[in-house]
């Protein structure tokens, strides 16, 4: 859809470049070593794959190590790391409660990332663990104008004993989601 004021010029896939988005998470910098290695085996298998990599603090400094490009709409990222590491100041995480707790987080990241995808054309997104992107393009598929090639190391929750019944019912009918 072009805005007001824009114009846009469709290149057929046959006379431009391949294009990837990769998006990693910062939470455990593992992804961010295993992300770097696939994308070597994509351009290793696709020599014309240009990647932009939309991805935040930590995994920016393995990125700038690895000599990959960082699409510069990442400076506009919430800091989902920094949310994780307040969360866990006491040494005692409650992931299902810290991730409910940072909406307003991944609601920003899904807005810059759909600004990102609206511009130039790209054959295929990566997110390693884009649980935003993956609940917000399932919720809007007509946002979704690309390959969308999604991992992640788990899908679902388990309740803390602490939580109680409610958290256990709330636990419950998030994996029922997950499933349908």
């Amino acid at each position: 859809m072009a805005m007001a004021g824009r114009s846009h010029t469709w290149v057929r896939a046959q006379r431009r470049p391949r294009r990837a988005l990769f998006l990693s998470s910062p939470i455990g910098l593992g992804h961010a070593r295993r992300d770097v290695a696939i994308a070597q085996e994509l351009r290793r298998l696709q020599p014309d794959l240009q990647i932009d990599w939309l991805a935040q603090h930590p995994v920016t400094r393995v990125l700038a190590e690895a000599g990959e490009p960082v699409h510069p709409a990442s400076a506009f990222l919430a800091n989902e790391s920094a949310h994780i590491e307040d969360e866990s100041a006491d040494h005692d995480l409650h992931a299902f409660q810290a991730i409910r707790r940072m909406d307003e987080i991944l609601v920003n990241n899904f807005m810059v990332f759909n600004d990102v995808v609206d511009e130039p054309y790209y054959d295929l997104v990566i997110g390693d663990e884009a649980w935003d992107v993956d609940y917000f393009l399932h919720e809007n598929p007509e946002l979704k104008r690309f390959a969308f090639a999604w991992m992640t190391d788990f899908v679902g929750w388990l309740p803390m004993p602490e939580g109680g019944e409610a958290e256990a019912a709330l636990t419950a009918d998030y994996n029922a989601e997950m499933l349908e």
